[in-house]
């Protein structure tokens, strides 16, 4: 029998061939035992920066992620290869039409404490030395408190910081200071620049099995490696708090738009101008760039995008490997579209299929290659059904977020923490890296032989793009970074 946790926390591939089927828990495992090629539909999507997990896929054709909370029993005695049919064990989606939870927001505040407590003393239990990550931020800084609560021990915590003087808008150090001072907490910090990019972004690269969809893996990689430089084995990790709670700011905007479906003008006028002032824009231009569905300036915004910033991209090659959503896309998408109310869609979607699925593979390897087990309290399954059952009102709206972890947390954590409403989380300066201390390092990505070899990339506008970025033609960094990691993913796996 082959079985996976409930939400995918812990990574498992196969690939089944001929004779034989393959199970791994890391790529490279298998890429040693067989040969797939490059996944053209897969690369499509993160070549223009689509992230999204609704098929089991991966970079590497045939090779497929075991889904989340499932399971397979299979014959080894069988006279041939026995198909796969995975079935599953668990499934958070039978939610979706139960009622929601009555409670005044006193009582879920308790219920909340004695399940995030519970998870916590959970997964502090080891024989081993337990730390934890704490960025700044309300979750990593909440867990670090109810850790320090629960244990006689004397647990660290593991902050990555920039120097203030020149990165100062990335940097957390003062919430990290304001939360030691009040706790006590022992924090140990450490850093990474441009230079440390470019000297490790191959064993990064290898350490993760895929092109790199941004230099926050690299912040979360340095942070472990910190941890394992202090002897620690396991380490609490915050993952999971946004996307079980309404943390980002597209639940805020979601709740926003369905004030005005449901009618309830009064509300969303108010909240109107708190996300104006929030987004630094004005009313009418929130409204233009949020709620415009203009299908001419759609065309007009996807032509400029496709044949004018991206003609780097051959779209003619991939045109072959782009047919329409396979079944099991589209039963999952029906699976999103089930529950009520358009924050639940959005949030459950984070959970299962948008945000968490990778989020969880680089949390693993990064930890896995520091002999790091990385465990994430908010994904206790008891919490995320709570969490799931509370009202709209209780997760975002008016301004705030994550609104009954926060309302918790206030007893807890400084008022700096609190109250913030930027939203960080392993940020790093990537925009001005690239553009400055990176430009050589990408230049030559683009005009590396191994891009010239893929049939897909056109050098001379890649180069053009990148050169066009350097010089502040245009803003398009995460694109930029994508084809820099894609070299060094081609390079390193031997795809071309």
């Amino acid at each position: 029998m082959v079985i996976r946790d409930r939400f995918g926390i812990k990574p498992l591939f196969y690939r089944v061939e001929s004779d034989r089927i393959l199970f791994a828990s890391e790529i490279k495992q298998i890429l040693k035992a067989s040969s797939p090629g490059i996944n053209a539909s897969y690369l499509y999507e993160y070549l223009h920066g689509h992230r999204g997990h609704f098929t089991d896929e991966t970079y590497y054709q045939g090779v497929y992620s075991v889904p989340a909370a499932s399971f397979v029993e299979i014959d080894l005695d069988a006279p041939t290869r026995p198909d796969l049919n995975f079935r599953t064990w668990w499934d958070l989606s039978r939610l979706s039409k139960a009622p929601k939870r009555p409670a005044a927001p006193e009582e879920a505040q308790h219920e909340l404490e004695n399940l995030l407590r519970a998870s916590v003393k959970l997964h502090i239990r080891a024989r081993v030395k337990v730390g934890s990550l704490v960025s700044g931020g309300l979750d990593s800084t909440m867990l670090t408190e109810l850790m320090r609560q629960s244990s006689d021990k004397s647990h660290e915590s593991y902050s990555l910081v920039f120097d203030r003087s020149r990165y100062a808008e990335f940097d957390e150090s003062n919430y990290v200071d304001d939360y030691v001072r009040q706790s006590n907490v022992k924090n140990f910090r450490t850093t990474f620049d441009p230079n440390w990019i470019r000297d490790n972004i191959r064993n990064v690269t290898w350490i993760q099995d895929e092109p790199l969809i941004a230099s926050t893996i690299f912040a979360q990689h340095r942070a472990f490696q910190l941890a394992r430089e202090r002897g620690a084995t396991v380490v609490l990790d915050g993952q999971g708090s946004d996307e079980v709670f309404g943390g980002y700011p597209h639940h805020e905007f979601t709740v926003w738009r369905e004030r005005l479906m449901r009618g309830q003008l009064s509300a969303f006028a108010r909240e109107s101008k708190i996300l104006a002032n929030h987004s630094h824009t004005t009313v009418p231009r929130l409204l233009y760039f949020q709620m415009a569905r203009v299908p001419a300036g759609t065309i007009v915004r996807r032509f400029r995008l496709w044949y004018g910033r991206y003609a780097w991209l051959d779209e003619k090659y991939f045109r072959p490997f782009r047919r329409g959503a396979p079944p099991e896309e589209i039963a999952r998408r029906r699976e999103v579209a089930s529950w009520r109310s358009h924050l639940d869609r959005d949030m459950y979607a984070d959970i299962r299929y948008v945000g968490l699925p990778s989020l969880f593979l680089y949390s693993d390897r990064n930890g896995m290659a520091h002999s790091i087990e990385a465990r994430l309290p908010y994904l206790d399954h008891h919490l995320v059904e709570f969490a799931m059952q509370l009202p709209s009102e209780m997760k975002a709206g008016f301004g705030v977020r994550k609104k009954l972890l926060r309302n918790l947390a206030k007893r807890y954590l400084p008022d700096s923490i609190t109250g913030r409403t930027d939203k960080m989380g392993f940020a790093t300066p990537e925009m001005l890296w690239l553009r400055k201390d990176l430009s050589e390092a990408v230049t030559e990505a683009v005009e590396s032989p191994v891009m010239a070899r893929v049939p897909f990339i056109r050098k001379t506008q890649a180069r053009e793009f990148v050169r066009s970025y350097v010089e502040g033609k245009h803003r398009d960094f995460r694109a930029v970074w994508r084809l820099y990691a894609l070299r060094h993913w081609l390079e390193v796996f031997n795809l071309a």
